[in-house]
């Protein structure tokens, strides 16, 4: 039960979050939003097609990540997965990643993540608290959240 007011709350907390950002899925890019590949990170509006991979690929492993591609593949009876929308983020320097459903008429966020663009580190957006920690600290305080 908690999960699933967690998931809401996400939902409506970036409903419109999307808009103008690089989208891409972890199976190729969508429609209309391919980067250009010579873009890099630094005031750049585009990222290169590496760097996204790399930061698909290292999101990817990640136990949030294969979870969220498991509920929406069971959900959509396997005609859907996870989208991954990467965006340049000035304020914190680095990547933002959203993570969820791509539907016919909104993007649902499951995740925020930000990676850093010269070592790749992953945090993740605690949205109780408005902070990004690390994946652990956000790991142990939801195993706290689910057992209250």
């Amino acid at each position: 039960m908690q999960k699933a007011v967690f998931l809401s709350i996400i939902v409506l907390f970036m409903i419109s979050g999307c808009a103008g950002n690089s989208v891409r899925k972890s199976e190729g890019f969508l429609p209309g939003a391919e980067p250009r590949a010579e873009d890099e990170w630094r005031g750049k509006k585009n990222i290169s097609a590496e760097v996204q991979d790399e930061i698909i690929k290292r999101i990817s492993e990640l136990t949030e990540y294969k979870e969220a591609q498991k509920n929406i593949e069971e959900v959509s009876l396997h005609r859907k997965g996870v989208t991954s929308i990467i965006d340049n983020d000035e304020k914190r320097r680095g990547y933002s990643v959203q993570v969820g459903y791509s539907g016919s008429d909104r993007f649902e966020t499951y995740y925020f993540f930000h990676v850093d663009p010269v070592t790749y580190k992953i945090t993740i957006l605690d949205i109780t608290d408005d902070e990004y920690v690390t994946l652990d600290t956000w790991r142990k305080r939801e195993k706290s959240r689910d057992n209250k």
